[in-house]
């Protein structure tokens, strides 16, 4: 027969052996949760990028569609043209438009793209798209509206008592300006 001593060591050897085996489950276990939240986080962060490239897509879209293209290029190439563009020529041209003889084909693309840039600038501000990639695609476009329009944009400012109209145009079209070395005066360097 087996003496009570050695069940009694085996038994504390199984205890000891059941204690261990919990331990390494218990450290695998953590080690697998970490690992799943890792996953977890580049999963989220895939379907953050995905979503943000997607926004930006279709606020980039927008310039292929025929009516926004239409009306912005009438207004940079005709209205914008016609003021040999001249910053406080458009201007003069806009504020006519607006407080003299009110002429949509004036007024409206100035108020669509002014009101398109500034959801882009709270979208880049908010981290919901981003900045380096409406650098690359939309500066230009970007800090030539808000240079041809300044002198309007702060007139009417000035004129309808809203000191922040169109902040968040300004804000971005500084932002592009200071990513291309472009000085307050237009000058790179």
């Amino acid at each position: 027969m087996v003496e009570l001593a050695t069940l009694q060591a085996v038994s504390y050897i199984m205890g000891s052996l059941g204690v261990f085996v919990a331990a390494v489950y218990y450290v695998l276990n953590i080690q697998n949760n970490k690992r799943n939240q890792e996953l977890s986080i580049k999963a989220q962060q895939q379907t953050l990028e995905t979503r943000q490239t997607q926004l930006f897509m279709q606020l980039f879209d927008r310039w292929g569609d025929p009516s926004f293209a239409k009306m912005y290029g009438e207004y940079r190439y005709e209205t914008c043209a016609k003021a040999n563009n001249d910053p406080k020529e458009i201007c003069k041209i806009a504020v006519q438009a607006l407080f003299e003889s009110y002429d949509p084909d004036v007024i409206i693309p100035i108020h669509t793209l002014a009101q398109y840039f500034e959801g882009i600038s709270i979208l880049v501000q908010k981290k919901l798209i981003d900045v380096d990639t409406v650098e690359r695609l939309l500066s230009g476009r970007i800090i030539w509206y808000w240079d041809s329009t300044e002198p309007f944009i702060k007139y009417v400012r000035e004129r309808v008592g809203d000191p922040k109209m169109y902040r968040e145009l300004e804000i971005l079209a500084n932002e592009m300006k200071n990513r291309k070395g472009i000085n307050k005066t237009g000058i790179n360097g």
